[in-house]
């Protein structure tokens, strides 16, 4: 799910690939609009057309899809007919580039990608075409991305579990590995002014606090994390285990874009406010 930026709209992927455009105030089941990723719907396989990400660009004019099989489409976000099925870039399926996560940077025309495996950044210019990256590194990877804008870094999260790779656009390299955590991180997300890092874990965090539940929200300095060494501002347990002692992780965090509000939400499908400001 997406939300537009400045419009009471909002953005949902489903598993054949299709996009759908919903307002915040409507009441029926019926979607307002629809974008394709796939040409055959009627034989889309859910395990690689599934909408994994959706994303609008700063002003709303595009948005972008991302799908479980690592292909990636861009469409514009508008009301004619050609829009629906002709992306404005694409890159399609490739063994060799399998995409977990995407972001923005430079007013989005510039977007960058992450792997696992093989562990991988890429970055593409959107107005050049998506012939071949315009830069690539290799051996540092992960499954979730964030780019912060104010600093030029790229952000690549899960390289292995709990670490946080920093890569410096202006010097087109990674500059330094952290840890954040014992355990894999599972959502991410900046605060409105990107100072603050929030991170969402599967397990159980550091053994250096006094907290010990899982579902557990971390606060860190953006840029402790960016140029030194973590600095922790805040750590909330957003989620107590359930009856029988069942893990309950952090599966998303979202700051609210006017507000500020932090919300989170768990692996049982638990959906929590847990700051008013961040």
């Amino acid at each position: 799910m997406e939300a537009h930026p400045h419009l009471p709209l909002y953005l949902t992927g489903n598993a054949k690939g299709i996009v759908n455009l919903w307002s915040q105030e409507q009441f029926d089941d019926h979607s307002l609009d629809q974008w394709f990723t796939v040409q055959d719907v009627k034989n889309a396989n859910p395990k690689k057309t599934t909408v994994k990400k959706l994303a609008f660009s700063s002003f709303g004019e595009n948005f972008s899809a991302l799908s479980l099989d690592g292909s990636f489409n861009m469409f514009r976000f508008d009301l004619l007919e050609s829009s629906k099925t002709n992306p404005l870039f694409a890159i399609p399926r490739a063994k060799e580039q399998k995409f977990f996560d995407f972001g923005y940077m430079n007013d989005e025309s510039l977007v960058a990608f992450c792997s696992v495996k093989p562990k991988r950044l890429w970055l593409f210019d959107t107005l050049v075409g998506p012939g071949s990256a315009v830069l690539s590194e290799q051996g540092y990877g992960g499954n979730l991305l964030l780019c912060n804008q104010p600093n030029k870094m790229l952000l690549t999260f899960n390289d292995k579990a709990g670490l946080v790779n920093v890569f410096d656009l202006r010097k087109g390299k990674t500059m330094v590995t952290h840890s954040l955590g014992s355990d894999e991180i599972t959502a991410v997300c900046f605060n409105r002014s990107q100072t603050s890092l929030i991170v969402g874990f599967k397990g159980k965090i550091l053994k250096v606090t006094n907290y010990g539940a899982d579902g557990t929200v971390k606060v860190f300095s953006t840029a402790s994390v960016v140029y030194g060494n973590p600095v922790l501002v805040d750590q909330v347990t957003a989620f107590q285990p359930q009856q029988g002692n069942k893990k309950v992780g952090v599966s998303y965090v979202k700051v609210h874009p006017q507000s500020g509000a932090l919300f989170v939400s768990s692996t049982h499908g638990h959906v929590k406010l847990l700051r008013i400001n961040v």
